[in-house]
């Protein structure tokens, strides 16, 4: 649902870009942690501790991002709590010649 909702959103004008024609596809792959209120912990876990960035909720969102074509390619929210290499099987494999 949180991908159809950010589909229309996201566009892009790939005129000018012939250096894009170099690569199968330009990749950008970013995760970014959310703060959530606790109430939100049965939900998505964050990691705990003491401090404003360590509440007991949290979003990671994964995103991968085809340029080019301004197609969000993937788009997983995960418990903040869990790691970046436990959570990269969600990213899509790219394609061999790609840019990323």
């Amino acid at each position: 649902m949180l991908q159809r909702s950010v589909k229309p959103v996201i566009t892009t004008d790939s005129k000018g870009m012939d250096i894009c024609e170099r690569f199968n596809g330009i990749y950008l792959q970013d995760s970014r942690i959310v703060t959530l209120a606790d109430e939100r912990a049965s939900v998505f876990r964050g990691g705990g501790g003491s401090g404003d960035n360590n509440t007991q909720a949290g979003v990671t969102v994964q995103v991968q991002w085809e340029i080019p074509k301004g197609a969000l390619v993937t788009l997983s929210p995960q418990d903040a709590k869990a790691n970046d290499k436990s959570v990269a099987f969600f990213i899509q494999p790219l394609p061999k010649g790609a840019l990323c």
